[in-house]
């Protein structure tokens, strides 16, 4: 299908001036630019970053471009020395997929070398059996076939069409309630390209003028229509905040007022003997032992038995 080019009438505004082709064409342009996304604004904080290149972050002063290295900078900037010997380094390519012909060079004496009865013996092909017969191509169900995998005879390609070979060889047919895709763009009516627009739908045309900036005044003039209307008594009964159901009871705070006779009560004596704190001493008082380390007079003047003396004695070893 053809698209149709639309031709915009010439619309005037309400004070009468013409709005020119150029005009509507940016119009049009603007309205059809996608819409951009404001997460940048609001969730990037510092310089607005591009990923890839090699510029930096924040931009270096020229001081810093004018500084001299110090001793031990110079002494950091140095590259890490290569132990091995280079004269056998072996370039990267030889044993990647971009590796030469070779893995490594060939010596000249291996280049000058004469082959070996026994290895002129090795290097020949091996031949077919003598008995062997011919087989198939190779081409015929391999990745490099022809396009057909055997030779038609003759006689298939000379015979004629059967009525059944003829009826299956139909593509099958739609159904009769079939309805297919309806296409993005179709042509405008000559009658619409021709139209006058009325005075209210040019009005909604003119784009509303916002000030810069990211978010709009959240305060607009109101009209003194609309500061001088007089609700309905419909918008006045919709406009009635919804009632609780009956029997509905609110939450109870959590702190509540005590009452006086709660504030003049006198306690009994049992009470306050039970609203005394228990007193308990601490752990480091409980595991505190001042004559913890302390011999008594007792077991300084003590004696001990046979057995223990005897078990007090150490083990003699060679």
């Amino acid at each position: 299908m053809a698209e149709a080019e639309v031709a915009l009438p010439r619309v005037e505004n309400s004070v009468g001036e013409g709005r020119t082709r150029s005009g509507k064409q940016y119009r049009i342009m603007t309205l059809a630019a996608p819409k951009q996304s404001k997460a940048t604004y609001w969730t990037s904080f510092g310089p607005n970053l591009v990923w890839g290149n090699q510029d930096p972050m924040w931009p270096i002063s020229r001081y810093a471009l004018r500084a001299r290295a110090t001793p031990r900078l110079l002494q950091l900037s140095q590259p890490k020395r290569i132990f091995q010997d280079e004269t056998k380094h072996i370039p990267q390519y030889v044993f990647s997929c971009g590796r030469e012909s070779v893995l490594w060079n060939v010596s000249p004496a291996a280049s000058k070398a004469k082959t070996s009865v026994r290895v002129l013996q090795l290097a020949q092909p091996k031949t077919d059996h003598s008995d062997e017969s011919m087989h198939r191509p190779q081409c015929i169900f391999s990745c490099g076939r022809s396009s057909p995998i055997w030779e038609v005879t003759g006689a298939a390609r000379n015979c004629g069409d059967r009525e059944h070979t003829l009826r299956l060889s139909l593509p099958k047919s739609l159904h009769r309630d079939y309805l297919s895709n309806r296409e993005v763009q179709w042509p405008v009516s000559s009658a619409s390209q021709n139209a006058l627009p009325t005075e209210y739908t040019a009005s909604l045309a003119i784009a509303k003028n916002r000030k810069d900036g990211l978010i709009r005044e959240p305060e607009w003039k109101v009209s003194h229509g609309a500061m001088v209307a007089t609700p309905t008594a419909r918008v006045v009964e919709l406009s009635k905040s919804k009632g609780l159901v009956d029997g509905y009871q609110q939450c109870r705070d959590v702190a509540w007022t005590v009452r006086g006779a709660a504030k003049r009560a006198v306690a009994s004596g049992r009470i306050e003997e039970l609203a005394k704190p228990i007193v308990r001493e601490t752990m480091d008082h409980l595991q505190f032992n001042p004559d913890a380390f302390n011999v008594s007079v007792a077991a300084k003047k003590a004696k001990c038995s046979d057995r223990t003396a005897e078990l007090a004695q150490p083990i003699a070893r060679n």
